[in-house]
């Protein structure tokens, strides 16, 4: 359904939207850095994992209040 590339196996992914309650984020021990972005300036993706257009998907139901659930 999405331009990933190839891959001999399928990816599910799960998103919650929760609220932070600081803006203070921890890597953890498995990562080099972690930051916030803005949706207009977002850093190269792992496009096996996920794509742009998901992600301003996710943006847009988050700005217009659509917390229906949604699966493709």
């Amino acid at each position: 359904m999405h331009p990933h590339p190839p891959q001999p196996f399928y990816v599910y992914k799960m998103v919650f939207y929760c609220k932070a309650v600081t803006t203070k984020i921890n890597k953890g021990f498995d990562v080099l850095d972690v930051q916030y972005f803005d949706i207009d300036n977002l850093p190269p993706l792992s496009e096996d994992r996920i794509l742009k257009s998901q992600i301003e998907l996710l943006y847009q139901k988050i700005i217009n209040n659509d917390i229906s659930v949604w699966a493709d």
